[in-house]
């Protein structure tokens, strides 16, 4: 994925690992939501902290939710929006 956002849209990007391989159904998919509710917990510090140094560079808002009714998958929709990030024009 970051080389992705870096060659499309010519921004720096880093992910963070979060969880253990066996926390995943694919990869990106979280098996459960107690799962997804732990690994948030045990990462809180971490988030929090990438977060509050992001600041107003980024927006995050809220699109929609979908709960797969044969499952305990839910589907978070969430619009990222660069407000402040460079984008490396000027390097």
């Amino acid at each position: 994925m970051d080389d992705w956002v870096l060659a499309t849209y010519n921004i720096p990007s880093v992910t963070a690992e979060l969880g253990n391989e066996n926390d995943f159904l694919s990869e990106c998919t979280v098996k459960d939501n107690l799962t997804a509710f732990n690994i948030c917990k045990d990462n809180f510090n971490f988030l929090e902290h990438t977060f509050m140094k992001l600041g107003n560079q980024i927006a995050f808002k809220p699109v929609a939710y979908k709960k797969n009714l044969n499952s305990s998958v839910i589907d978070v929709y969430i619009n990222v929006t660069n407000v402040g990030l460079s984008n490396l024009v000027d390097w």
